[in-house]
């Protein structure tokens, strides 16, 4: 099984890809990082880094588009992200792939939901509503 890990850059692995590369082998797992601009549509094919267990370091790879794909991408206001949301978005559409988890949408609504359980609320952390940069600070 492969598993493709979308980053914005696949030259920086985070330690948190790092460790999942790692643990991969012990499930006979591959693991493919690349970014979504990386991506041949006309022939189905991706340029990313996989990991090599034995020799214990990335080297780059074309190989086919893999089956689960792990969203790791944080976008920013630039051409770039807004170039991979939209082939994200496009990727998503597709029946032969399958996207591990999905992103936690208007998490303030899920906040404000889950401190109405009495089970629950014990647990929450007090937070408060960012509204503003200025506001953070």
């Amino acid at each position: 099984m492969k598993l493709g890990i979308l980053t914005m850059n696949d030259l920086e692995i985070s330690p948190f890809i790092e460790e999942i590369a790692k643990m991969s082998h012990s499930y006979n797992m591959s693991i493919l990082v690349f970014s979504p601009l990386s991506i041949d549509f006309t022939k189905d094919i991706v340029t990313g880094r996989t990991y090599l267990h034995e020799e214990k370091k990335w080297v780059h790879i074309t190989t086919s588009v893999p089956t689960y794909l792990y969203d790791r991408l944080f976008y920013g206001d630039d051409h770039r992200s807004e170039k991979c949301k939209h082939i994200v978005k496009s990727l998503k559409n597709r029946h032969d792939l399958q996207f591990l988890g999905y992103g936690l949408p208007n998490k303030w609504v899920q906040y404000e939901r889950l401190k109405e359980s009495v089970e629950l609320c014990p647990f929450l952390l007090p937070t408060k509503l960012a509204r503003s940069v200025d506001h953070i600070f």
